[in-house]
């Protein structure tokens, strides 16, 4: 037996589950606008303080965090119930006659409660409200006249200050306002249906109220159990020049699968067509089913079509979702992008937020800037850490270990390993001290260097890296000068002015990363002859690049990870 039939048994024949769906609706949108009147008193509109006022309300202002998430939960909950409400409706023909009004103010709320969804994502500008609301006004642009509707969604031709002054009017002024006149029409065209129904004789379920109650009852305990489970998510603050894989909310997936599944000439059709064939056939149905004495039956292929539409939102949504879950490069970006919400968090704890903003404060971070521009300027070449060419193929030195001992060591037994020099443009320029030479001549004379010498020199130069050398690692320098300087610098003395061998003196150091990035053709590192064009694929220099700033985030970016990092094969 059915929920439907139970309930009619228990109840009388009149007793509707679409009206217990409203009224959980209805408390759905009460939650929703006494949890929003909270919110808007700590809430500053614009990209320099509102990241900053919604940290403020989760993590500093007392209970802040449940009245977020309770918003958002009720928010969402709003979508759920209204489709679910409107389904069931149909099923039970609460459209016909006196009720045609209450049915339409009904999908009207429906629609209005996406909107309000639309416009709060947003608000909170990280990056998920930040590009999901670039995706959602990309798709409003393909939509006929969609450039001038996404230029008054943005105020303007890109996302700024206006933007948000726009969407917190929206959410905040007039969606409610529509909101409310809305639920008045809703009531009135039901007080009216109600009272046609009395004048004809006709009287509803004696239970009715209880169904209603208990509806309102379990939407408001499943909302508070949900909020307390769950926190809203604030990303870190949004980047408009970083990436990020920008996915729509759950309930823009179903159109978000539909537009992906079909070539891209006819995507701009679908996402104008799909708003208008919804609103079609809500319109419709009532037409198509407007008697009253028609038996459910006979009523099914009239309502089909919009049940239809409503079953084909739910199942591509499911699909949607699902594939998201299954998708990899997803699910790794997002773990990602949970370190750096995590490390955002850190940042504005221990050091606050400064007046100019979160994102400010982001970019003077060394380990978010910093990895930023590693991973921009760096790992098409090298690898350190998770942050490696899309390709895998490493055509520089991974900087796992780099300015280490282990480090060192393994450059110095072989440097032409693929994870150091094999794949650049140095492969055998570096001779190995413990494997033998190629040229036959030259290993007549050869002798692998000792295991205890090359440990010493491999701690004289991870000394160097950690700000110089001691007296501990004197016999490590002294080993340097009689083997290396035939190729290499030490303290800007060489055998080989013409040489390609980088200064060792300070070798992996902060200052000695920084020379390096700003231009290792100035001898502070390596000299001319590496910025040569026969060189092909040599370091760039980059302080024509990077301001002074960023070149010192990524300097302290890369020494820091590198320390902290095993040298991998």
């Amino acid at each position: 037996m059915s929920v439907a039939s139970l309930v009619t048994d228990t109840l009388g024949a009149r007793a509707s589950l679409s009206r217990g769906l409203s009224v959980a609706f209805f408390t759905a949108l009460g939650v929703l606008a006494v949890t929003g009147v909270g919110l808007a008193f700590s809430y500053a509109p614009s990209t320099s303080s509102a990241w900053a006022s919604v940290y403020f309300t989760e993590y500093q202002l007392a209970g802040g965090y449940f009245v977020r998430s309770l918003h958002m939960v009720a928010a969402e909950a709003t979508v759920v119930l209204g489709a679910l409400a409107l389904a069931v409706a149909c099923l039970e023909g609460r459209y016909r006659g006196a009720r045609q009004g209450a049915f339409f103010a009904q999908a009207t709320a429906l629609a209005l409660a996406l909107v309000a969804c639309v416009s709060g994502n947003p608000l909170r500008w990280d990056n998920r409200g930040y590009f999901g609301f670039l995706t959602e006004t990309n798709i409003a642009g393909e939509l006929p006249g969609g450039a001038l509707v996404r230029a008054l969604m943005l105020g303007g031709g890109t996302a700024s200050d206006f933007t948000l002054t726009r969407l917190y009017a929206a959410h905040a002024l007039l969606v409610p306002v529509a909101l409310g006149l809305t639920l008045a029409w809703w009531g009135r065209a039901s007080l009216r249906a109600g009272a046609e129904a009395r004048d004809e004789g006709s009287v509803g379920a004696s239970g009715q109220p209880w169904i209603d109650v208990a509806f309102s009852l379990v939407a408001a305990a499943t909302m508070f159990a949900l909020a307390r489970a769950m926190r809203a998510p604030l990303e870190a603050p949004a980047d408009p020049a970083g990436s990020y894989d920008a996915r729509p909310e759950w309930y823009f997936q179903s159109l978000y699968v539909a537009r992906n599944a079909v070539p891209p000439a006819v995507q701009g059709v679908l996402a104008a067509g799909a708003p208008v064939l919804a609103a079609a056939l809500v319109a419709l149905t009532p037409r198509l089913d407007a008697d009253p004495s028609r038996a459910p039956g006979a009523r099914a292929p009239r309502v089909a079509p919009l049940l239809g539409l409503l079953g084909g939102v739910a199942a591509l949504t499911a699909v949607g979702v699902r594939r998201d879950a299954r998708d990899t490069g997803l699910t790794a970006a997002r773990a990602a992008q949970h370190q750096r919400d995590r490390r955002a968090a850190q940042v504005a704890k221990a050091e606050g937020i400064p007046p100019d903003g979160a994102l400010a404060m982001m970019r003077r971070d060394p380990v978010s800037r910093g990895e930023d521009l590693f991973r921009e300027h760096c790992a098409t070449c090298h690898r350190l850490g998770e942050l490696a060419p899309a390709d895998g193929k490493l055509t520089a030195p991974s900087l796992d270990g780099f300015g280490t001992e282990a480090w060192a060591l393994a450059v110095l037994k072989d440097p032409d390993a693929p994870t150091l020099f094999g794949g650049s443009a140095y492969k055998e320029k570096m001779p190995s001290m413990v494997q033998p030479p190629k040229d036959a001549a030259a290993r007549r004379d050869w002798k692998p260097v000792p295991e205890a010498d090359l440990l010493a020199m491999a701690q004289f130069l991870a000394a160097e890296a950690r700000g110089g050398a001691t007296g501990a690692q004197a016999r490590g320098a002294k080993l340097i000068k009689q083997r290396c300087t035939s190729c290499h610098l030490l303290r800007g003395e060489t055998d080989d002015a013409d040489g390609l061998g980088p200064e060792l003196s300070g070798w992996g150091s902060l200052a000695w990363i920084r020379a390096q990035l700003a231009n290792p053709g100035t001898a502070a590192t390596y000299r001319a002859a590496s910025m040569s064009p026969a060189l092909d694929g040599h370091m760039p220099r980059y302080d024509d690049k990077l301001s002074s700033d960023d070149l010192d985030l990524l300097t302290r970016f890369v020494w820091s990870r590198a320390q902290k990092s095993a040298v991998r094969p």
